[in-house]
């Protein structure tokens, strides 16, 4: 499918994640972040989040670009990816995922045998 029928399919989901993951002089940094999708009113797109305690985070993620991507599989179902550049330069990427597994195996497979299963209940209990 298009990005553009990915980001609708996203934005009618009660929830999806969006994950930022910036290039650093060692493994990569991803955070992730619980919320909705919307399409603004001029065609941009949104993600917003609002925490228990009354915090917001919003992102504006801008109008769709050539570089932007969409993915689907049965394991991780649909993921948009959007590459961060600066003077040309990749920094990062932001994901959108209804689901975070590919972020979740990415963390396991980073940590030491002896972590993995207490990290993987956490996680599993957290966002499952």
């Amino acid at each position: 499918m298009a990005v553009q029928d990915d980001l609708r399919r996203l934005s009618q989901l009660d929830s999806i994640y969006l994950g930022e993951s910036f290039n650093g002089v060692a493994a990569p940094i991803t955070s992730w972040h619980k919320g909705r999708l919307q399409q603004a009113n001029d065609g941009t797109w949104v993600f917003r989040s609002s925490g228990s305690d009354g915090a917001v985070v919003g992102f504006r993620l801008g109008p769709i670009s050539p570089q932007w991507t969409s993915t689907e599989a049965p394991s991780s179902g649909i993921q948009v990816t959007i590459p961060m550049t600066t003077m040309g330069a990749p920094i990062g990427s932001v994901y959108l995922a209804a689901t975070i597994t590919n972020g979740i195996d990415q963390l396991k497979s980073r940590l030491t045998k002896a972590s993995r299963s207490d990290l993987s209940l956490i996680l599993t209990q957290r966002w499952r």
